[in-house]
C-alpha cells in the first residue's frame, strides 16, 4: 500500500499469524480483539513506477471481524491496516 496515502497506519498482518507459544497467542489475540483497524477494499492500478492500490471502501473495524471481512469479499483484494492507537480514530 502506497504509504504517502496512509502514513498514520501500519500493515495489520503483523499478528497474522497466531504465535506458537500459548502466552504470546493468547497476547496477540488480546490486543487484536482490542485494536480497531481500517479494512481497505483496493483496486490494483498499473502506474510507471509499479503497481499502486486505489482505496475502493474503507471499513473500520475491529481485530476480531476481520477475518469476516476476508471471506464476505472472497477474491477482492483487501488491505488490512492496524491503527497504532488503542482508541478509535476520529
Amino acid at each position: 500500500m502506497n504509504e504517502r496515502m496512509l502514513p498514520e497506519l501500519i500493515p495489520g498482518d503483523l499478528f497474522a499469524t497466531p504465535p506458537a507459544d500459548p502466552l504470546a497467542r493468547f497476547t496477540s489475540d488480546l490486543l487484536n480483539a482490542q485494536t480497531f483497524h481500517w479494512v481497505l477494499v483496493v483496486h490494483p492500478v498499473l502506474t510507471e513506477a509499479g503497481v499502486d492500490y486505489e482505496i475502493m471502501e474503507a471499513i473500520p473495524t475491529k481485530g476480531v471481524a476481520v477475518g469476516l471481512l476476508s471471506q464476505m469479499y472472497g477474491d477482492v483484494p483487501i488491505r488490512v491496516y492496524r491503527v497504532k492507537a488503542i482508541s478509535r480514530p476520529d
